[in-house]
């Protein structure tokens, strides 16, 4: 047995086997979730622009406000898959379970054969790693471009070449162009590749070595960047999210741990806008009294985020603090959803990740991984570059906020740190090599206490956010009475939730129960008096109970407060035109044009008052 699983080709061929099979049990069984056909949150901004690029809209009209990589590449498995979620999320997985084989594979020539098995074990059994991938989030591919990345440095550290260079460049520039956050390992990239010992490579080649690594990192990001200068007319390099996200993780009000946007935009199940891009428009603007542009409103919020370290440094340091308790904690913090849902409806996925004491399998990974990252391995050399790596990509979420999504892309570089550490364990054990026993053994457990503690409420999950989600998932899928179900556990949970308020008053709307949506609406209405959409639906109701007269009180109220509101204007027009009032209602389907001025329906609508 030990001579089989010394043949790389084996254990390669039983680790991708038993990557692949264990993604394919999970995501069979989370079919029966209303989760998995549901976009929800991110998933609903990377799936509809996926959806647009793949009907044929390459551009948007504006810098992008997300990175774009990953879009392009879902749209490209639409195309393949006739948008299948199935399809998309099969893709997603295949990748992931060749991500384990990188993380075998840079083991193998960090470490060695015992080292890189236990790695692509756990890399093939790591929960939280199937749970992304299941997503139509860009993790799964920034893990694969960012070991194949490390992958590429490595191999041209052992025979160099120019080529070689180029192409681990890019692979990091396609990496930025998905999160750009990764932009930072490129220093460090280039930093070991000066230090480190090359033989064959003298000072002039190295630095010539540079050239070659940074075209590779320009070439995939230089497309992006003109797209938003002929857009923008300013200098975007890749995105104009950095500048909220880093106020959202530095500010007097922030948790370290939650993405809460200023202002109060209240995104409404039946319009999806994301609301941290929509809400940090409207605040900055509001503040500065002016129109700003996307790069303005970017770095209006980045020097936000400054101002609070320069005036409130001890409240910054202490929140920095959090943030670096919560990137070591086992817990898995929640970012769109959390993933101890799954734990419902895949019991491989139960199995694999814990919630309790131990958090599993990042709570016992990470004390291993953190000492292991101080031991020295076969290959000096290369652990040069995973440590820079690891730590840079770790700094660049902490600088940030925390969660595990934003986490989980430094996960498969710490693993072969935890299996060299487990195996070293095991080695001075059956060494009985006491002394290294009793000086890392104990390092190891005091970061298992840590990593597995309940401080700053890291384990707190809203609950209310769960039900909501669970309701939107069913409301997608025409399945009103669970949707209404869930909507009124969410407001169990927290009754201030307006929007869940407003979208249970709709889904009782769409099962004609328009009394009862009635009573969620005016409760929203008491929460939000200027909210213009809470009107026009209260309208809705009115004409449902058959109150025309009250109906045309609530869509005037409508568009008192959003003239540009068209179908509250288009529902005060139908009314009127029921009440054989022609002149109001040609009046207000003229006013519903002029918003919208591409809708057959108004101007149909308009010729019939006429």
């Amino acid at each position: 047995m030990r001579r089989i699983l010394s043949r790389p080709v084996v254990v390669v061929s039983l680790i991708f086997v038993l990557a692949v099979g264990v993604r394919l049990i999970y995501m069979v069984q989370t079919t029966s979730s209303p989760l998995y056909r549901a976009y929800y949150v991110d998933t609903q901004w990377h799936a509809e622009w996926a959806q647009r690029i793949a009907g044929g809209q390459w551009t948007e009209n504006r810098p992008f406000f997300r990175a774009p990589f990953y879009p392009f590449v879902l749209a490209g498995l639409y195309r393949l898959s006739g948008s299948s979620f199935t399809g998309a999320k099969i893709a997603q997985h295949l990748l992931g379970a060749l991500s384990c084989l990188l993380v075998y594979s840079i083991a193998r020539r960090t470490w060695n054969q015992r080292v890189a098995m236990i790695s692509g074990i756990i890399a093939a059994l790591y929960g939280p790693l199937m749970y992304f991938e299941n997503e139509l989030l860009l993790e799964s591919l920034l893990i694969f471009l960012m070991l194949a990345g490390t992958w590429v440095f490595i191999s041209a550290g052992e025979t160099p070449r120019g080529w070689k260079l180029w192409v681990g460049g890019l692979l990091l520039g396609l990496g930025a162009i998905t999160r750009p956050n990764v932009l930072l390992i490129v220093p460090a990239v280039l930093v070991w590749w000066l230090v480190a010992k090359h033989p064959l490579r003298s000072q002039r080649r190295k630095l010539i070595d540079l050239c070659w690594i940074g075209l590779g990192v320009v070439i995939p990001i230089a497309p992006v960047t003109l797209h938003n200068v002929i857009t923008g007319g300013e200098w975007v390099l890749i995105s104009t999210q950095g500048g909220i996200n880093f106020w959202i993780g530095n500010n007097s009000n922030a948790d370290g741990k939650t993405a809460v946007a200023p202002g109060a935009f209240t995104p409404f199940a039946d319009q999806y806008a994301d609301n941290v891009w929509v809400s940090s428009k409207q605040e900055a603007e509001r503040v500065t009294g002016k129109s700003l542009s996307d790069g303005e409103v970017s770095r209006y919020w980045f020097q936000r985020g400054v101002v609070y370290w320069l005036e409130q440094p001890a409240s910054a340091t202490f929140l920095l603090v959090k943030k670096i308790y919560y990137f070591l904690n086992g817990f898995e913090i929640e970012s769109n959803r959390s993933m101890y849902l799954d734990r419902l409806w895949s019991w491989i996925f139960w199995v694999l990740t814990w919630d309790g004491v131990p958090a599993f399998p990042f709570g016992v990974m990470i004390p291993l991984a953190l000492v292991g990252l101080f031991l020295r391995a076969e290959n000096h050399r290369n652990v040069m570059l995973l440590r820079a790596c690891a730590v840079v990509y770790s700094l660049s979420v902490i600088m940030f906020f925390v969660n595990g999504r934003f986490r989980i892309p430094v996960v498969p570089l710490l693993i072969p740190f935890a299996a060299a550490m487990a195996v070293g364990i095991y080695d001075m054990i059956r060494r009985r090599e006491h002394a290294r026993f009793k000086v890392l053994v104990p390092v190891v457990l005091v970061g298992l206490a840590i990593s597995n503690s309940s401080w700053w409420n890291v384990r707190a999950v809203d609950m209310a956010r769960q039900a909501s989600i669970l309701a939107y998932a069913q409301v997608q899928q025409n399945q009103f009475e669970s949707a209404v179900h869930y909507y009124r556990q969410a407001l169990q949970e927290d009754s201030t939730r307006v929007a869940d308020r407003y979208n249970l008053g709709s889904a009782l709307l769409k099962l004609g129960r328009p009394d009862e949506a009635r009573v969620e609406y005016e409760k929203a209405l008491v929460q939000e008096p200027s909210n213009p959409d809470i009107s026009n639906m209260l309208g809705n109701c009115w004409l449902g109970l058959g109150d025309p007269a009250r109906a045309v009180e609530y869509y005037r109220r409508a568009v008192a407060l959003n003239p540009k509101f068209s179908k509250a204007w288009i529902n005060l027009g139908i009314v009127m035109l029921g009440e054989q009032e022609y002149v109001q209602a040609e009046n207000a389907f003229a006013r519903a044009i002029e918003q919208d001025r591409n809708s057959a329906r108004y101007y149909y609508l308009r010729g019939l008052a006429l």
